[in-house]
Formats: structure tokens, C-alpha cells, sequence
């Protein structure tokens, strides 16, 4: 399992420096987790590419259908954030070490 933040899940939908390389890494795993927030920022990225003129309304819906077709067929596990999850994360960095 890898945990993948917006910034690579963009990638793996968008071609872009880094997408060869982000959808090799998840097309290996079994499981890929994200926070549940992640999907709301990806259509927001989708919509500013539309918004930009830098794709069509054409590809923008592919993009959002793809999405929900990968959430519906459980390519994604989604993490909800809650205050247990954040302090599990926060834990390595509370050291100096």
C-alpha cells in the first residue's frame, strides 16, 4: 500500500512532467490510499485546466467520469480526516530525530 497526495493524483490522470512515472508506481500497488479530501481537490484542478482553456469541456468530462468510475470500482481507498488519523501522521515528525 502508498499513500498518494493530490499533487500525484493529478498526475495520474493528467499528462504532465512526473505522470509516466507516478502511474508506474500506482499501477504496482494493490492498494493505494488518499485522504477523502483529495477528490474534491482533483475536480477542482480539473475544472481550473477547463476554466484556463487548457482542456476542452470533452476532456474535462472524461476526467470527472474516469474519476467516479476509479472511486465506484474501488481503485481508491479514502481516508475520512479525523483527529486520530491526523495525530497517527503527525507522530514521526514530533521528534527531532
Amino acid at each position: 500500500m502508498i499513500y498518494c497526495d493530490t499533487a500525484n493524483l493529478h498526475k495520474y490522470y493528467l499528462d504532465e512532467p512526473g505522470s509516466r512515472e507516478v502511474n508506474e508506481l500506482i499501477d504496482r500497488q494493490t492498494r493505494v490510499s488518499l485522504l477523502a479530501l483529495a477528490r474534491l481537490e482533483l475536480q477542482a484542478a480539473f475544472h481550473r485546466k477547463l476554466r484556463e482553456g487548457r482542456i476542452d469541456a470533452k476532456v474535462h468530462k472524461a476526467l470527472a467520469s474516469q474519476l467516479a468510475d476509479n472511486h465506484r470500482d474501488g481503485l481508491w481507498t479514502w481516508l475520512e480526516v479525523n483527529g486520530g488519523l491526523l495525530d497517527h501522521a503527525a507522530k514521526p515528525y514530533a521528534s527531532p530525530r
